[in-house]
């Protein structure tokens, strides 16, 4: 059993509709996130993450 308190769990749909996005950060979640999947915050930092760290 996991120590660690369950963090909420957000599609790519739910992050995108958040209005405190700039559209850079829209933009990049956008092409970081797969449809169909859920996300922890710490997760789709981490997947935008590794975007950046691929692009150049």
């Amino acid at each position: 059993m996991a120590d660690e308190k369950a963090q909420p769990q957000f599609t790519k749909q739910d992050f995108l509709s958040s209005t405190e996005l700039s559209g850079a950060q829209h933009d990049l979640l956008e092409t970081a996130l797969v449809d169909g999947r859920t996300y922890t915050a710490d997760e789709a930092k981490e997947a935008v993450k590794q975007l950046k760290g691929g692009l150049f």
